[in-house]
């Protein structure tokens, strides 16, 4: 009889952490019987990329507005969210509102697994969750660096003192976690994301409707520019027009709530032949496996699975500096590690630009870290699963 495990987060909508954990659940299910719990009964874009075979649980109403009011921060929240905000406010600050979550999600006490792994990758009401269910193993993934999310030694304790394992997908984040408590590090691990290359290679293949002899530069992300700095994107490519380069173009796939303002941006500089906005997509593999180049421009970051796919699909990045950024793009060999900075970013594309042998050897050599690194994501994750 197979063992089971079962995933907790918060939804499966078009980000990386979801589509590793959909690769994940998807590597695992010939071994284990695999079940996805989730709050959220409508941002599920990707639930439809997980194997017929893995389980979908999608928890009460109730546990899924006590998730948006507790963690969704938009201003078009109803009156009715506002005030239920506030209230779990008042119970963080008397520090009640662990206890009052146990209430809330109460009947999740009646599910059993030989494992639970918490995966939404920061301190939440995952985390009660995945305490509460029954269950020999318990798994927290950390997918995000602590220090930018703000997580204090009192989350650790709060959320984490039930995990027998605390899973961080770099070296960076494990880093800044055992940094926060030092006693927690001997069950602070480092297991990289699975990024399942058979479904990305078949999906690159997809046409686009693209029929330029530019060089194409493509940026996936959340268009949220406080962690993503898309402005670096637009300071950039008006540096490289200004310098005479007119054969490029950067495409920017992705939707979020600063959309509007980074396309007026474009506008005022009249960069709008130079930077195009694709929008949301269920498929960016197509713009990536086309692009000449990939490029992130963030202040921070967790371990960007976009990264991984970009090695996969053998195309070079050039990336800021962000803390984990070394630990995927080897500067020099596979692409260019930058300073945060849009005219450190516009020197290494405008390399590249005029040097496609370099791109080249770049592009093959993606390859090989990408293949070196799933090799260890395997090892990792099984590891992991014997423990």
């Amino acid at each position: 009889m197979k063992e089971s495990i079962c995933f907790v987060l918060r939804g499966l909508g078009l980000g990386g952490v979801e589509r590793a954990l959909v690769a994940l659940a998807n590597q695992l299910i010939d071994n284990y019987d695999v079940t996805v719990v989730l709050f959220n009964h409508k941002d599920n874009a990707l639930i439809y990329d997980l194997d017929d075979k893995v389980n979908i649980v999608l928890l009460s109403r109730k546990a899924m507005n006590y998730c948006i009011a507790d963690k969704d921060n938009r201003a078009g929240l109803s009156k009715k969210f506002q005030i239920y905000k506030a209230f779990i406010r008042l119970l963080t600050k008397m520090k009640i509102k662990k206890s009052y979550e146990k209430a809330v999600f109460k009947k999740c006490r009646a599910m059993e697994y030989d494992y639970v792994i918490s995966y939404a990758g920061f301190p939440g009401p995952w985390d009660t969750v995945a305490e509460l269910i029954k269950a020999k193993n318990r798994f927290a993934f950390v997918h995000n660096n602590p220090v930018s999310l703000g997580m204090q030694k009192y989350d650790l304790k709060e959320y984490y003192r039930c995990f027998d394992k605390i899973v961080c997908v770099s070296k960076d984040i494990q880093s800044k976690i055992c940094s926060l408590d030092s006693r927690i590090s001997s069950k602070v691990c480092v297991a990289y994301n699975v990024v399942d290359h058979d479904k990305i290679r078949e999906l690159s293949s997809e046409c686009v409707d693209y029929d330029s002899d530019a060089k194409l530069i493509v940026t996936v992300a959340r268009l949220e520019n406080q962690a993503k700095r898309l402005d670096r994107v637009i300071e950039a490519v008006d540096i490289l027009v200004k310098r005479g380069y007119s054969s490029f173009e950067w495409h920017i796939v992705g939707d979020g709530a600063d959309r509007a303002k980074l396309e007026q941006l474009v506008r005022d500089k009249k960069l709008e032949k130079y930077i195009l906005f694709e929008g949301f997509s269920l498929n960016p593999y197509k713009y990536i496996s086309r692009a000449y180049i990939f490029a992130l421009t963030s202040d921070y970051e967790g371990l960007p699975v976009t990264l991984m796919e970009s090695q996969c699909l053998r195309v070079p990045a050039v990336v800021t500096d962000f803390s984990c950024a070394s630990e995927i793009v080897f500067d020099g060999y596979n692409g260019y590690v930058v300073e945060k900075d849009a005219s450190h970013i516009a020197d290494k594309i405008a390399y590249l630009l005029d040097n496609a042998e370099i791109r080249e050897t770049l592009a093959e050599n993606a390859l090989v870290s990408y293949n070196n690194l799933a090799d260890n994501s395997e090892v990792s994750f099984n590891r992991l699963f014997s423990f």
